[in-house]
């Protein structure tokens, strides 16, 4: 086995080493007490996969058309021992067998009172796939056609214009993938991730303590922050969010949404597929979605808005909104108010500890509250092209109702109020009244639709809408 062998400097981070700000992780001042420039040219098999090991100092691999693997490295030290410690370090280089490795080794020891720092350019051949280890150190790759997987530590991790699949796994810095294409993996801790036009592949991103923002991606995403905010633009695929502590936000999203969110507000907007979103101890709003959506929520606002599919909502603490919705609604919430508003389909609500308001629905009604008033209105005697006949059944306790009719009517009506009195704008031609409730059972009109009022310890309202 062929090696050759570089002076170069590093040293691994001990008790008894200090790092020059000046020198670690920023261009070299050209004023250290040990200095030194290293060049070499080394040729390499077709295909061979290329491992590099380096720490303590910027690494940068930039591709030619040469069958070739340069290497440029810069060394500063400073301290009383620096040229004592800069001649006892080496990169080792092997040039033959079944991959190609660079690595830079240090001396053992301790060394007290050293500051040091090491600069490495690569320029390797675009078609070799890079494995590549580098800490304390930026990590900046480019025009690779073959694929990379890259664990950096302790500094940036930038990826541009890379081809095949990407593996990048990152703690302590951010990361960031522009202009590639290929299945995407990206694992990070301490630092942001951020991902700007992947046209081709899938991508996956784990991260945490740092904000994810991803934007123009060509295939689907699947992603999880902690204590981070998640930002997802321009996807083509399906997305899949997981996150806590941080807001989640989506916008124009080709495919579908499933995003769970804990201590976290969630927005999402131009979803192309259906979305589903569960959320505790954060708000929800959902806006143009091009499917079917599920929100399920505690301790949260829901709010969902020109939905061209069905909505259905589960929300414990927190007041709901659903508003355009060309399919049909169906809410459960307690412990706060429901407000729905311009539902061409209809209409299914049970609500405890709170109001709800109906407003503008195309298809039949169901409503029942518990603590609450329920008021209705813009309602449609019939739907459809043959008005098939619509039903309206509103029913609380502890709550008034509150009904407004089109006019003319056409409707039968039956309407029960126990402790509560009936009042209406129409004549209803008797109401039987008793001690403690009200009721009465009549036909206004052609009679198309079916209306059932229920009230128990609140009155009925029945006005001319």
């Amino acid at each position: 086995m062929k090696k050759y062998y570089l002076i170069a400097l590093i040293l691994m981070l001990g008790t008894a080493c200090s790092l020059s700000k000046d020198l670690f992780g920023k261009d070299f001042s050209g004023k250290a007490d040990y200095e030194e420039n290293v060049d070499g040219t080394y040729p390499i098999a077709a295909g061979m996969p290329i491992r590099v090991i380096h720490s303590m100092g910027d690494l940068t691999v930039t591709v030619w058309d040469r069958k070739e693997v340069a290497l440029k490295a810069r060394i500063e030290v400073e301290g009383d021992d620096a040229e004592k410690f800069g001649s006892q370090i080496s990169i080792e280089v092997t040039g033959e067998g079944k991959l190609f490795v660079i690595e830079t080794t240090f001396p053992d020891g301790e060394w007290e009172d050293l500051s040091y720092g090491v600069r490495i350019d690569l320029v390797l051949p675009s078609d070799h796939h890079l494995e590549v280890n580098n800490s304390f150190g930026d990590l900046s790759a480019t025009g690779l056609k073959a694929g990379i997987t890259a664990e950096a530590s302790f500094g940036a991790l930038a990826i541009e214009g890379i081809e095949g699949a990407i593996d990048l796994t990152a703690s302590f810095g951010p990361v960031k993938v522009e202009n590639s294409s290929g299945k995407t993996v990206i694992a990070g801790n301490g630092g942001s991730v951020t991902v700007d036009n992947l046209f081709a592949g899938d991508l996956d991103i784990s991260n945490n303590i740092g904000d994810i923002d991803i934007k123009d991606v060509a295939g689907n995403v699947t992603m999880h922050c902690g204590n981070g905010k998640v930002s997802a633009k321009n996807v083509a695929g399906n997305v899949r969010s997981g996150g806590s502590f941080g807001r989640q936000e989506f916008k124009s999203i080709a495919g579908g949404l499933h995003v769970k969110g804990q201590n976290s507000n969630v927005d999402a907007e131009k979803i192309g597929d259906g979305a589903v979103i569960e959320a505790s101890f954060g708000s929800v709003k959902l806006d143009d979605v091009g499917g079917d959506a599920t929100l399920i929520l505690c301790n949260g606002r829901a709010s969902a808005e020109g939905i061209k599919g069905n909505v259905d909502v589960k929300n414990e603490f927190g007041n709901t909104d659903v508003k355009k919705v060309t399919g049909n609604c169906r809410v459960r919430t307690c412990n706060g108010g429901v407000d729905v508003e311009e539902i061409k389909g209809s209409v299914d609500v049970e609500n405890t500890f709170g109001p709800v308001k109906i407003k503008h629905v195309g298809g039949s009604i169901i409503a029942e509250c518990t603590n609450g008033n329920i008021k209705a209105s813009g309602l449609a005697y019939g739907s459809g092209e043959k008005q098939k006949a619509n039903t309206f059944t509103l029913k609380t306790t502890f709550g008034l109702i509150e009904i407004a009719l089109p006019t003319p009517p056409s409707c039968t009506l039956e309407a029960n109020a126990a402790f509560g009195t009936i009042k209406s704008d129409f004549s209803l031609g008797g109401v039987e009244k008793g001690m403690t409730s009200q009721k009465c059972k009549c036909t206004l009109g052609e009679g198309l639709a079916e209306i059932k009022l229920t009230s128990s310890n609140g009155g009925i309202k029945i006005k001319k809408d």
